[in-house]
């Protein structure tokens, strides 16, 4: 039906157009294009089981219901059959347990169940969404949201609910209805930010338990600069509709919050900024965590960045193995999915320690499961795209990663579209998108990165050399020096591949920690075997993650190691990852 309609094959859908949001008809467009996703999904698993299914989504759709929050609950029950099933098995044996033990006492009178108390004064702030334009918004919506939790959190007598960060892409409405039912408490608050250059916007509206209409809402539209006076104005309406009153001396901390809040938010998009404008390099990253650590000391609670923190702080930290580092990162993790377990990115980095420090891969499965379910668009596509190249199932992450692509996009996503290609061995594709990405960003370190790899790992090596020296005059970095020794190796130049290989060897003394995955890389290239994979077992040892990703080497997909692959003692040490000839793909 769908190659019929369209043309096209069936397993190159794409995403809905750009102008879906503009027409009336949006809502029952994007329902049927769930069904079709769903019936032509590349993978026969995800597939309606049988024409009865589907049958079954077309009349739910023809009645008005939404068949994309039906697909979304089946998905989590089946998550929750999966983990309730022993559980269940255990609770059995012990109520048969008690039960036993109970038929030798006498009975006791039944107690009346005491009905949950509902706090009148209670509210549920579902995460703001950007109805803006600018896609960058979404950190702004972030710490509105954040605002409010925090401000009405302050007042005497209103219980506010826990942060949900990762419930922004999911339907709102389904989320009105399902919180109206499952959550205890009486009210839920909903936002939409909007800015168009200097015009600034905020509507709220706000739900008692399944009313709809709004018991209140109002939109507030004037500069970007007043958005705090929109935030104190909002909180106003919302406190009025509680009848109570706001201590002078819990007012004044409002309004610190709301001052704070606005300078962390300048803070943060500062380190982002740092980041994507130098790449993936350590000033990036020096920078990064410096400014982060201000936007913590003007909002204490800071969630995302005390998230972003700690992703710079990983990176950062190149004077120590990993292995000594992944425990505190995973204690800074828990402590940001204490405060929000939909919190994406952390869930995220919280895989990684899962796979690259315990080397458990149903721990990392389920930890990107969580994620999944909290995705949706080109963000739901470029996860899947990475988590099917990190198990090896490269021809399904090739459609997603095409799924997932803007056709130019600005900003970090252009870090994917490289190193995907690399992954994928597509360097002529690979170094196409990194002299585009030097053509935007003059100086990019990635954009040199990308490019000084694909040359050399198809064998230019007179402009991969060149890339290496431009890249390397923006930012000195480890697996670059590594890249000329394989390029000279590989050209057959092994005096100076031997002289770099010095070089790399001698930063120990400048810096303490050498990752010993690029280490490796040279002494393959040299052709001695058995150096390379005394660091290749280092490399395990430390726990670093290079072992692991594809987009930036790999045990299995690295081209490095191409003429390892007859050695035994290889897959001994592919072993060690879980990644055996018979263990992987995944």
């Amino acid at each position: 039906m769908y190659e019929l309609s369209t043309g096209r094959d069936r397993r190159d859908f794409p995403e809905p157009p750009a102008d879906l949001p503009t027409r009336p008809d949006r809502a029952p467009l994007l329902e049927l294009n769930a069904v079709l996703h769903r019936a032509c999904a590349p993978d026969p698993r995800q597939r309606y089981p049988d024409a009865r299914a589907m049958l079954a989504d077309l009349e739910h759709l023809d009645a008005g219901e939404s068949v994309r929050a039906r697909h979304a609950l089946q998905r989590r029950w089946a998550r929750v059959k999966r983990v309730a099933a022993p559980v269940v098995g255990i609770l059995l044996v012990a109520g048969l347990a008690w039960g036993a033990f109970r038929s030798g006492r006498q009975t006791q009178p039944a107690q009346t169940p005491v009905a949950a108390v509902v706090s009148p004064h209670s509210v549920f702030v579902l995460p703001f969404r950007n109805g803006g334009t600018n896609g960058a918004d979404w950190d702004l919506c972030d710490r509105v949201t954040e605002a409010f939790i925090d401000s009405l959190g302050l007042v005497p007598g209103v219980v506010v609910g826990p942060r949900k960060s990762g419930w922004v892409g999911l339907d709102e409405e389904q989320l009105l209805c399902s919180l109206s039912r499952t959550n205890a408490m009486r009210h839920v608050l909903t936002g939409r930010v909007a800015i168009e250059g200097e015009t600034l916007s905020l509507g709220l509206r706000l739900f008692e338990n399944d009313a709809d209409p709004p018991v209140w809402a109002e939109t507030f539209t004037g500069t970007t600069n007043q958005l705090i006076e929109f935030e104190r104005r909002g909180l106003a309406g919302v406190l009025a509709r509680f009848e109570v009153a706001v201590p002078e001396e819990t007012q004044g901390r409002i309004d610190r919050l709301l001052t704070n809040n606005l300078a962390a938010l300048g803070f943060a998009r500062q380190a982002r900024n740092q980041h994507h404008a130098r790449g993936d390099v350590q000033q990036a990253f020096t920078e990064g965590m410096r400014l982060m650590q201000r936007a913590l000391v003007a909002d204490p609670g800071y969630v995302d960045a005390d998230y972003m923190d700690v992703f710079f702080l990983r990176s950062v930290a190149l004077d120590r193995a990993p292995a000594e580092l992944w425990p505190n990162v995973r204690r800074r993790l828990d402590a940001v999915l204490t405060r929000d377990d939909t919190h994406t990115a952390a869930l995220n980095e919280l895989g990684g320690y899962f796979l690259f420090f315990e080397r458990d891969w149903q721990a990392y499965d389920a930890l990107h499961e969580r994620e999944f379910a909290l995705r949706s668009g080109r963000d739901y596509h470029m996860l899947q795209a990475f988590w099917l190249r990190i198990s090896g199932r490269v021809e399904e992450a090739r459609k997603e990663q095409r799924l997932s692509e803007d056709p130019e996009p600005m900003d970090f996503a252009r870090f994917a579209m490289c190193s995907s290609r690399w992954a994928q061995r597509e360097y002529e594709s690979c170094i196409q998108v990194a002299r585009r990405t030097l053509e935007l960003f003059p100086g990019h370190a990635d954009g040199y990165y990308w490019l000084a790899h694909c040359l050399v790992a198809k064998g230019d090596y007179a402009q991969g050399i060149a890339a290496i020296a431009e890249s390397q005059a923006v930012q000195e970095r480890q697996e670059l020096t590594a890249l000329l020794a394989v390029a000279h190796a590989r050209q057959g130049e092994r005096t100076k591949a031997e002289a770099v290989l010095g070089e790399l060897l001698g930063q120990q003394r400048s810096r303490p920690y050498l990752n010993p995955y690029f280490v490796a890389r040279v002494y393959a290239a040299l052709g001695e075997k058995e150096h390379a994979m005394d660091w290749l077992q280092k490399a395990i040892d430390d726990r670093c993650e290079h072992l692991f990703i594809p987009d930036w080497g790999g045990l299995r997909t690295d081209w490095a190691w191409d003429g390892l692959t007859n050695e035994t003692r290889y897959w001994h040490l592919c072993e060690q990852l879980a990644m055996g000839k018979d263990q992987w793909p995944r």
